[in-house]
This record gives structure tokens, sequence and C-alpha cells, in this order.
């Protein structure tokens, strides 16, 4: 069960390849404001994943302290950036998940000596307000524009608002699994199975009877 667990969390990393190779098929012109719509889709892809991720992966957090890092990147802009602030969509049971995550993460690293940004006390909010979901909702905004000004073939239009939903259902899923961790029970089945089955591999002996050519068989 964790191994198809762990399994299905894989499968639910997102590649935004597929996406994107699809969106050229959608807005496929060449002029300035098709190519410039293409670069702006493809930014807000990355930036979703990279704000998702960020509230799941160490490493991730480590690389951008804050919202702002991605403005470095050339994943944000600084108007776009206001924006997220201003986003005020909160969970109290994802804001009770979020910082303790964050204060657990916080204490283990400063038990082992390693460096840690003083920022991460100062934007713990941060993690309270879920903000991944914004830039998805702008490659929506954008392509009702496309659909509006010039009328792509509508089966390929679906076809990427449907590969969109499931790009931000994948998102969701990592959440999710982060959320709910393997239950207790099957760490406790395989603490207790592992000295049973030591005990019975060097418990079950053959006793040889002295003198004699027979054995018996005996439990330890």
């Amino acid at each position: 069960m964790p191994v198809f667990l762990w399994w299905r969390q894989f499968e639910c990393l997102s590649w935004p390849e597929d996406l994107l190779s699809m969106l050229c098929t959608v807005i496929h012109a060449n002029d300035e404001t098709s190519q410039r719509r293409r670069h702006t889709i493809a930014r807000y892809i990355n930036l979703s994943t990279a704000l998702a991720w960020r509230d799941l992966s160490k490493k991730i957090r480590l690389r951008f302290p804050n919202v702002s890092n991605f403005i470095d990147a050339g994943l944000l802009t600084e108007k776009e950036f206001e924006i997220l602030e201003k986003i005020n969509v909160r969970s109290s049971s994802m804001r009770r998940i979020f910082r303790n995550r964050i204060l657990k993460l916080i204490e283990i690293e400063s038990s082992k000596g390693s460096p840690f940004p003083s920022s991460f006390r100062t934007h713990l909010d941060e993690c309270e307000t879920i903000r991944w979901m914004a830039p998805l909702h702008w490659v929506q905004q954008i392509m009702r524009k496309e659909e509006e000004e010039k009328k792509p073939t509508t089966s390929l239009y679906n076809n990427f608002m449907t590969e969109l939903k499931l790009f931000r259902q994948s998102l969701r899923k990592l959440f999710c699994y982060d959320w709910v961790c393997v239950p207790l029970v099957y760490t406790q089945v395989c603490v207790s199975l592992s000295p049973i089955f030591i005990h019975s591999k060097y418990g079950y002996k053959f006793a040889i009877v002295p003198d004699k050519k027979t054995t018996i068989q005996t439990f330890l």
C-alpha cells in the first residue's frame, strides 16, 4: 500500500510540456500578440507549478523563501506580485497544516545546524494563502480573450481547457497526498511483522537425536 501511494504521487507530478505543446496548436500565429500570449501562458503555468511545489518541497522553499523571489527568477512581475498579495483565499485547516509543517521544518534544520533564512518565520503567513491557483485563472482569462478575438478551432480550444483542468487536478492531488499521510497502522504492521518473521526464521530448528539417524522437528 505505501508503495502504491508513492507511485500515485509520482504520477501526479505535472509536466508542462504536454500542455504547452497543445497551446501552440491553439495559438499558432506568429504576430506579436500571439507570441506574447504564448510566452505569458507558459510563464503562468511554470509559476503555478513553482508556487504549489513551494508549499510541498523543502528544496523549492529554500530556492524561493519568499514569493517576491519569483520576480528575480523571471516568473512574476511587480504588478502580478501585488495581485497575489491581495489574494485572501484562506482555509483554517490548511493554515494550521502549513504553519505546523514550516515550524517543524525550521526546528529540524536548526537542530542539524543547517543555515536557515530568518525570513521563514517573518513570512510564515505566506503559506496561509492559496496563491498557486491564481496563475491558472489568468491563463483562462487569456484563452478567453483569444477565443473572442481570433476564434480558434473549437475542438482544439476545448482540448486545451480540458488539459488545463487535468493539470490543476494533478497539483491538487499532490496537496491531498501531502495533507493525508500514510496511516500509522501500516507502520505498526511492518514493525510488528518484522520481529515475527525473524523469530520464525531462526526459531524453526531441527533437533538431532544422538546415536540415531532421525531428526526431530522442534520449535523454539
